[in-house]
């Protein structure tokens, strides 16, 4: 059977045009990953105290990436809905899946993350979660930039646009899949470093393993959205209740 040649992957182009679109994916993931990465490190550069800071300027660049990332799909004839965000056929199934992988992206970190700080002797910066310790509108405002911002933005910027277009620029092949995760896990981590160290490492493994649990799930973006979104509400509940 002929393939059909489509204009964002790769690896259904002529030979001629394999390069530049190549090409053309790296420069879609690197601008929309970019745009998320960049203020992490200007604020860690310029900023006292990077973590309250980001507070506020994080969620918006997350949001203008999600909006960059959408006209760069639509410039190419896609949308998110390519990228496994079209609607679940069964709901019910979606949402235990997204459970499960809560639960297990928090047992698999867990103890790595305490065999980190006790191996480093550090944690993770998190002043900037200050105000949701014991203060249940903190909390409740906390989960709604949660849900949105980091739930369905972080997702459908690493997860779904960045990981698959960094495939596409190697081929679409299993091993590139598996390269793209890891590449984005890095910068995903590298995105949180107003945490410290040990808190952008602990952000790169959360990335990675969602990651890998997105492509199980033959790329079910909502199964992400859901399992980051139930992971960050559960580590968040914890913070609210260490003031009590």
């Amino acid at each position: 059977m002929t393939q059909l040649y489509h204009p964002t992957d790769p690896a259904t182009a002529p030979d001629s045009d394999l390069v530049g679109a190549r090409m053309k994916a790296v420069t879609d993931s690197s601008i929309v990953m970019g745009i998320v990465l960049l203020p992490a490190f200007l604020l860690a550069l310029l900023i006292e105290n990077p973590p309250r800071a980001l507070g506020a300027v994080g969620p918006l660049s997350v949001i203008l990436a999600v909006i960059t990332a959408h006209f760069l799909l639509k410039r190419d004839g896609r949308s998110f809905s390519n990228l496994g965000m079209s609607m679940p056929r069964n709901i019910v199934r979606t949402g235990l899946l997204g459970l499960a992988g809560a639960l297990g992206v928090l047992i698999v970190s867990a103890p790595i993350m305490i065999g980190v700080q006790q191996l480093t002797g550090h944690q993770p910066d998190i002043s900037a979660l200050d105000f949701v310790r014991g203060s249940l509108p903190g909390l409740t405002l906390i989960l709604a930039i949660t849900w949105t911002t980091a739930a369905f933005g972080e997702e459908m910027v690493f997860r779904g646009f960045a990981l698959n277009r960094l495939a596409e620029s190697m081929g679409s092949t299993r091993a590139s899949f598996a390269v793209a995760a890891l590449i984005q896990a890095v910068i995903f981590g590298l995105a949180h470093s107003y945490q410290g160290p040990v808190g952008a490492f602990g952000a790169g493994l959360v990335g990675g393993l969602i990651a890998v649990l997105y492509l199980v799930v033959k790329r079910n973006l909502w199964v992400a959205i859901l399992t980051h979104g139930l992971y960050d509400t559960i580590g968040l509940v914890g913070v609210y209740f260490s003031a009590q």
